[in-house]
């Protein structure tokens, strides 16, 4: 058995999705919980990126002494591939805990145009402080080099030309899959293997060999949730609604008010579900003039989203933005999943029992059958 800490939800999810598409079987949580015996790979979804540095160190160090607990072959670290959040901080924690004095930390997918050359972060050939992910209101990349990112003396950009040294943290330089497979060949136990989704895959294939996955059709009636403010003013599912008429907008009223004011809200987005089969709900960014609180918007879309599930349970809720993600589940009050199937790299389909959640990266692509679905 192999375990892997995520922190945020759709991180642990794609490691899900692609543990799947290896035939491994995977139990999901959010924190210590009950374990199947059968289970392959244990992940743990801490939400600790959105989290203040103490508080999210606190939540990362209870989930990796139960992960410990279970004696894993190895507790893999997985980060935001774009290195959001508090990496450095959290995988100095590991080592602690773990005894281990170093760490490979492989970011990037190459899959995805995500790519480490001589040291800068380029996404599809455009250096990351160049893109819009400049303008994350959280973690605004301010800067390309992979180690001002993590604002550590300690980590090293490093190619596979390099020695490998034994302490500290080594950030590997990587163009390619077939150089991220070199570098899953060179990773030894005696390191913290840490990184993006095509390093998780780069060291399965050196266990399993890869499995097809069948192709999923969505369910309906159907809820798409958008969390994040990515790809805002162009995103398919968003303009579809609003031009036939199925979409909920939250406003900065709605934000600051209690759940008994926006009932009638509540009421129009069931009646709405119900009628046709389908609704979108997102934030009215053009009424957000200023900025606010992430935290509090997130947690009022939980709110508003679980009451409309409690009115009328639709068949699957799709979920854009992990944070989002994990703030609708907390608030539906569930604290593991089973993850059960892939619609594609990332986007992953999860088991409540009392319906199916569908969770992705807010940077990552749509399902084409989700789009024709709301076109």
């Amino acid at each position: 058995m192999i375990a892997v800490i995520a922190d945020d939800l759709t991180g642990a999810a794609e490691i899900a999705g692609i543990a799947l598409s290896y035939g491994l079987t995977v139990s999901m949580h959010t924190g210590p919980g009950d374990v199947s015996p059968s289970a392959d790979l244990i992940i743990v979804s801490t939400d600790a990126r959105s989290k203040p540095l103490e508080d999210a160190l606190r939540i990362t160090e209870t989930s990796l002494r139960w992960l410990q607990s279970l004696h894993p072959r190895f507790i893999f670290k997985k980060t935001d591939s774009l290195l959001r959040g508090h990496v450095r901080e959290e995988l100095a924690l590991q080592m602690e805990l773990s005894g281990l004095q170093g760490a490979l930390l492989i970011p990037a997918n190459p899959s995805l145009g995500r790519t480490i050359i001589a040291g800068q972060y380029l996404v599809s050939g455009v250096p990351l402080a160049d893109t819009p992910f400049a303008l994350d209101p959280e973690f605004p990349a301010k800067s390309s080099d992979v180690t001002e990112i993590l604002s550590s003396a300690g980590a090293i950009s490093i190619g596979l030309e390099d020695a490998l040294p034994a302490m500290g943290i080594k950030i590997g330089n990587v163009g390619s899959s077939s150089e991220m497979n070199e570098w899953a060949g060179r990773w030894t136990e005696d390191q913290i293997p840490a990184g993006g989704g095509d390093f998780f895959s780069a060291l399965l294939n050196t266990f399993r060999v890869s499995v097809s996955v069948s192709q999923l059709l969505p369910s309906r009636p159907l809820i798409f949730v958008k969390g994040t403010a990515f790809g805002d003013e162009a995103h398919p599912v968003r303009q579809a609604t609003m031009s036939n008429g199925t979409a909920m907008l939250i406003t900065p009223s709605m934000i600051m008010s209690g759940l008994e004011s926006n009932i009638p809200w509540v009421q129009k987005a069931v009646d709405m579900l119900m009628e046709r089969q389908m609704l979108f709900v997102g934030f009215d960014h053009e009424a957000f003039r200023e900025a606010a609180d992430p935290v509090l918007m997130r947690r009022q879309m939980a709110v508003l989203v679980d009451a409309i599930c409690t009115a009328r349970m639709p068949a699957e809720v799709f979920i854009e933005g992990g944070s989002t993600a994990q703030a609708i589940l907390d608030q539906m009050n569930v604290r593991s999943t089973r993850p059960v199937g892939v619609w594609t790299r990332g986007v992953i389909r999860l088991d409540t029992l009392r319906s199916y959640v569908t969770v992705k990266p807010g940077s990552y692509p749509l399902p084409a059958s989700i789009i024709e679905l709301f076109a």
